[in-house]
């Protein structure tokens, strides 16, 4: 049986990269904020390696919500895009299966389009040397 938690673990050891992950907080009550995309928790993530540092959000599952687990650095690197995306954000959401109908929707497909080209790029930037090996994780 693989252990992808351990194997994602090996990596990030192997490749001398950190990686922080906690839980992202209300501003006035204090409490963990949940994620609107997921139903879990929504979690900050830091990635560094090579002097260099990538931070984002992450949104956990609602399963890991629902037995309090917090994400390992599996969950992570498993979800960070690892191919770049073909073409423009009209090719994007043929090949994702959006339908655009107005012009909300396309604005919407736009964004997301825009944050994965964004999330690839810093992918490249923290892990472009070893991408294979990244893959091979998820």
């Amino acid at each position: 049986m693989i252990d992808y938690v351990q194997n994602a673990k090996d990596f990030l050891r192997k490749h001398e990269a950190k990686m922080k992950i906690w839980h992202v907080t209300d501003d006035i009550t204090g409490e963990w904020r949940r994620s609107k995309m997921t139903g879990g928790y929504l979690y900050r993530v830091s990635i560094s390696r090579n002097g260099k540092t990538w931070s984002f959000y992450f949104s956990d599952s609602k399963y890991n919500y629902e037995r309090n687990l917090r994400p390992t650095p599996y969950d992570v690197l498993a979800c960070v895009e690892k191919y770049e995306p073909y073409g423009d954000e009209w090719d994007f959401a043929k090949e994702y299966g959006y339908e655009i109908h107005d012009r909300e929707t396309y604005q919407r497909i736009k964004k997301t389009y825009k944050a994965v080209c964004k999330e690839y790029k810093n992918v490249i930037r923290m892990f472009g040397d070893c991408l294979d090996e990244l893959m091979e994780i998820a």
